[in-house]
């Protein structure tokens, strides 16, 4: 994992964008079920400096990978909006 670039936010899709790049996959069953319950072991991003952190490891984020995003995402559904983060549709 890259600590340093991606100590709290992203290092979850770094890796799984890692893994992708060695040609392995990431596998889908709805079959299983998970919870994430975020920010439940470490809070919110409301202080100065936590908000301060997200948004450099926002920026670390789309400096490693702009190009994906922006044109090769095989999992994201192209009927939804990729210039925010809510998800909504085009």
């Amino acid at each position: 994992l890259d600590e340093e670039r991606f100590a709290v936010a992203y290092n979850d899709v770094d890796y799984c964008l890692k893994l992708w790049q060695q040609g392995l996959h990431n596998v889908f069953t709805p079959r299983a079920e998970a919870y994430h319950h975020e920010s439940k072991s470490r809070g919110l991003d409301t202080t100065p400096e936590n908000a301060a952190r997200y948004a450099q490891e926002k920026a670390n984020f789309y400096a490693k990978y702009q190009a994906y995003v922006d044109q090769y995402d095989p999992y994201y559904n192209p009927h939804f909006n990729n210039l925010f983060e809510n998800f909504g549709l085009k």
